[in-house]
């Protein structure tokens, strides 16, 4: 797995594709030392401030600091390779960020998290409520059900701001009007809303499931079991670190794989039910 992870990136590396954000993987960290700088500024060392300043500058915290969605904070780190608007790609053009990650910005990120650390030390309660606030919707499976959640269908196509279209951009027509979109998105919301399957497939579910299928193989000692519910909650668990809260789009995956999961586990645990019968009765 390791020569995968370590091949995947030299050969991403040799085709000139650009690497993802860091800002991505640490809009959890960046929320709770932003909140603790909101609260509590006063008790921040001056030092500590500048280093926060760097990252994310403290002036625009607040304008852009929301608790369920991480991007507005994301987009204020000096490397950013999310383009989706056009004053992010100006500035990348003027120099103010970059796409790919530098040396200096690498190590005021290290000083970064350093303070991070520091701080959460500090306001352990603080970060554990941000984490579970700006989750309420991967820790909770009977919220926000997934019917009213127009992410699940990853809309029809992104809309690149206008500084990147290509030219040839206008000469595309969608296959049907969106009329005729509109009404097929109505009759899927209308699918995913019955009852049973919109709570089966809201994004909360991965994480209970794995959770309540781990209680099960460990009351039951079959410890095999843990092989394929541990990457299932490792899936659900990465969900709770991403910029925006209760994207269904994310756990699509996890999802899909949930009823194989278990249909495993109750496989085993049956049988392994029923030889204890036997036995019992020879």
């Amino acid at each position: 797995m390791l020569l995968l992870f370590k091949g995947w990136g030299i050969y991403l590396n040799s085709h000139k594709v650009v690497s993802g954000a860091i800002s991505e993987a640490l809009t959890i960290p960046t929320r709770q030392l932003s909140y603790v700088y909101l609260h509590d500024a006063d008790n921040i060392p001056v030092e500590d401030k500048l280093i926060i300043n760097n990252v994310t500058p403290v002036k625009k915290i607040a304008k852009n600091y929301n608790l369920s969605q991480g991007d507005n904070l994301k987009n204020l780190y000096p490397v950013n390779t999310f383009l989706n608007y056009d004053w992010l790609i100006r500035d990348v053009v003027r120099g103010e960020k970059t796409t790919r990650l530098t040396k200096k910005e690498r190590k005021e990120i290290v000083q970064y998290l350093g303070v991070w650390l520091k701080e959460g030390l500090k306001h352990p309660a603080d970060y554990i409520a941000v984490y579970l606030g700006a989750n309420t919707r991967y820790l909770n499976p009977f919220f926000g059900l997934a019917s009213s959640d127009s992410s699940l269908f990853l809309n029809y196509h992104p809309v690149y701001p206008k500084i990147i279209q290509p030219t040839w951009l206008k000469q595309v027509r969608t296959l049907m009007p969106e009329s005729v979109r509109s009404v097929y998105k109505g009759v899927v919301e209308v699918i995913i809303a019955i009852p049973l399957l919109a709570l089966f497939i809201n994004p909360g579910m991965p994480l209970w499931v794995s959770l309540t299928l781990l209680a099960i193989s460990l009351q039951k000692k079959q410890f095999k079991l843990l092989l394929v519910i541990l990457p299932l909650m490792a899936m659900a668990l990465l969900f709770t670190v991403t910029p925006v809260n209760g994207y269904s789009r994310y756990t699509l995956g996890a999802t899909a794989v949930m009823p194989l999961i278990i249909a495993y586990c109750w496989d085993k645990l049956s049988k392994g039910k029923k030889s204890e019968v036997f036995k019992s009765h020879n």
